[in-house]
């Protein structure tokens, strides 16, 4: 781990009148800092007069006493001489005894010392020196037994000072251990961060290895005549009358070297496992009858110790079996009768891991053939059957073999089923008008049809709501085919424009668009100069008209859609050319009230607020100018225009429309 870095700033203000006159400096920086030896800090400064070209500005350090002796201590010597802003890295060096020190800014062309940075305080690193207890050493390595522990130490400080520890493992801070001492139980790269005072220093990386000397048997011929099959790293297989040769780990050369123990069990009379060893102190061992057999081996630098696995020496082995079918996860009975999607899984009952058994699976495809064919790349144990392998029903075997014997097991069918096919009619996108419905059939050779996962189960359906269906045909065998169905709206987009306030008197000049077809109606009555056409001219007969406009699309399908018309008495709003009509209740402050004071004028006013189709929704007697775009029961209501009426002794003042917008 390397050390950890700090960096700080400090701040210097050289300010400089000319190239010849005298150089004012200017030390308004907070400089006291503190700092530890080898930390990087970054001094900052500002010219204020040029200096000549090729003017270096360096960083030099004082003595304890605060005398500048000429040790400098930037990284690079900074060339530079305009006016501006400037910054030079320095690193403390590691020299530096514990002390306070002052900083300044130099310049060579012309020679000049800036101001001084006083209260620089250094302090030196402590020790990082680590002891490790209970490991062995190999080559220089250290390493443990595995399951043993080892002790790491940090630096003991000197007398009268204090440290604090804090460990690492792998880079990353150990929680909780902040003692001098780190018990290691596993392997990893581990350093102790030592702070004493201010300072703290980091040890390099500490590698420790938890070691298990390596406990394995290999298996072979002992002769090259002898025939003898590697099942895999824990078993061999052989014929009687060959011999089987069981090596250990290769003994590794001084000064590391094993001990071998050859061991085998059996169970005794109260039914327990009980170890004896086999002769042979060597790392080698011959075997000619089946046993179960363990190696130990012993580091014998370390005496780290383990025993391997159990090795099986097998003996007169025929690669006898059956195949059957098996399910899937999550599947409760298996099933030789599939449908093109699906698949099966076959096996054999008895299996030995590779490369002991050589297997191949055959079929025999078509049925009506009497040949058995390789199918290539299926030499495992097991085969997933399904369309992809064969397109139709066949039959499956499994052909195992070995150095010595072969074997053909069953046979087992599998049949394929084929998937039910339909059709919608009229079709399978359809487009109707809003509000009409349409009749859908299937048409196929399927036993059930399912829509929307169940919802409904029919041949045929009404369906009035646009959107997609999925339908599951269901045949034989619960084979299914899906298929979806989209119904779409003939869109009309009536728009029957804007709402509009008139004078008593005028026409109302309509905009409507959207179709092919129109029709306009009102609620009212109303005197149009066509209904039949899109901008019609109306003269309507109450304060608040709706229109209604019927718009049909070149599809024959319709749309409707709507707009008011408010009809303003210009009397009772005479001199009120200026009345607030819109209010922004959105809390802000701003147009959040509807303010009528300008025309209430200190009389007792009565408001009353109707909607666009002349419903009374808020009324208030005395007007208080407080008005948010509530109902009288204090709910918000919807953005949009409204008609206001204010009266003082009974007789109308001002009328007029009001639009709330709390979305802007």
């Amino acid at each position: 781990m390397q050390k950890i870095t700090r960096a700080f700033l400090l701040g210097v203000i050289m300010t400089v009148f000319g190239l010849q006159s005298q150089a004012q400096v200017i030390d308004n920086t907070n400089t006291s800092t503190q700092n530890c030896v080898g930390d990087t800090i970054t001094v900052f400064f500002s010219v204020l007069s040029p200096f000549n070209a090729g003017n270096q500005f360096r960083v030099e350090l004082s003595t304890p006493a605060g005398t500048f002796p000429g040790q400098f201590i930037e990284i690079n010597p900074l060339l530079a001489f305009s006016i501006g802003s400037y910054q030079i890295p320095a690193v403390i060096p590691a020299s530096t005894s514990q002390g306070v020190y002052k900083i300044r800014v130099t310049a060579t062309n012309p020679i000049y010392a800036g101001d001084t940075v006083n209260n620089v305080i250094v302090g030196d690193l402590p020790s990082t020196q680590m002891t490790i207890y209970g490991a062995h050493y190999i080559n220089g390595n250290a390493r443990f037994c595995n399951g043993d522990t080892v002790f790491l130490k940090g630096p003991t400080p000197p007398l009268g000072e204090t440290y604090l520890y804090e460990w690492f493992n792998n880079g990353n801070k150990i929680l909780g251990q902040t003692n001098d001492t780190l018990i290691v139980l596993n392997s990893g790269s581990y350093a102790v961060k030592v702070t004493k005072g201010l300072c703290d220093a980091i040890s390099n990386d500490t590698i420790i290895n938890s070691y298990t000397p390596p406990a394995f048997i290999t298996g072979g011929p002992a002769t090259p005549n002898d025939v003898v099959q590697v099942l895999g790293v824990d078993s061999i297989r052989m014929c009687i009358g060959n011999t089987g040769l069981l090596r250990g780990p290769i003994p590794l050369p001084a000064p590391q070297t094993f001990t071998f123990e050859w061991l085998t069990d059996s169970i005794n009379f109260l039914g327990q496992r009980i170890f004896y060893p086999i002769a042979g102190d060597t790392n080698q061992l011959f075997v000619d009858s089946t046993l179960r057999v363990y190696l130990r081996v012993v580091d014998d630098i370390g005496g780290c110790a383990d025993t391997s696995l159990p090795f099986w020496v097998i003996v007169d082995t025929l690669p006898r079996t059956n195949i059957v079918n098996v399910p899937w996860p999550g599947q409760t009975v298996p099933t030789l009768n599939l449908c093109p999607e699906d698949s099966t899984m076959i096996t054999a009952v008895d299996t030995v891991k590779f490369p002991d058994w050589k297997y191949q699976w055959q079929a025999q495809f078509p049925l009506s053939s009497s040949t058995w064919v390789n199918l290539p790349n299926d030499t495992l144990p097991y085969l997933q059957v399904d369309t992809a392998l064969i397109p139709d029903s066949a039959r499956f075997r499994l052909y195992i073999k070995n150095e010595t014997c072969e074997y053909l097991t069953n046979s087992l069918q599998v049949n394929i089923v084929p998937n039910p096919v339909f059709s919608f009619f009229p079709g399978d996108s359809l487009a109707i008008c809003e509000g009409d419905s349409i009749l859908v059939l299937l048409q196929g050779d399927a036993l059930q049809y399912r829509w929307d996962g169940g919802a409904f189960i029919g041949s045929s359906r009404w369906i009035k709501d646009q959107g997609f269906y999925v339908v599951e045909g269901r045949g034989v065998n619960g084979c299914s085919t899906f298929d979806t169905l989209q119904l779409v709206y003939n869109i009309v987009n009536a728009d029957a424009g804007p709402d509009q306030t008139i004078a008593p008197g005028e026409t109302v000049q309509h905009a409507g668009s959207g179709g092919v077809g129109y029709y306009w109606s009102a609620g009212t009555p109303v005197k149009f100069s066509d209904r039949f056409i899109a901008d019609p001219t109306s003269e309507p007969t109450e304060d608040t008209t709706m229109y209604v406009l019927q718009v049909t699309g070149p599809n024959g399908c319709s749309a409707y859609d709507t707009m008011y018309v408010f009809i303003v008495d210009n009397d009772p709003n005479a001199g009120f050319n200026n009345v607030m009509n819109a209010i922004t209740p959105n809390g802000d402050n701003l147009n959040d009230m509807l303010d009528l004071s300008e025309i209430i004028r200190g009389d007792d006013a009565k408001l009353t607020v109707l909607d666009r189709w002349g419903n009374l929704v808020f009324e208030e007697r005395p007007y208080l100018n407080d008005w948010q775009g509530t109902n009288n029961g204090g709910d918000e209501l919807p953005d949009g225009t409204y008609y206001i009426i204010l009266q003082v002794n009974d007789e109308i003042r001002y009328k007029g429309p009001v639009t709330i917008i709390r979305n802007k």
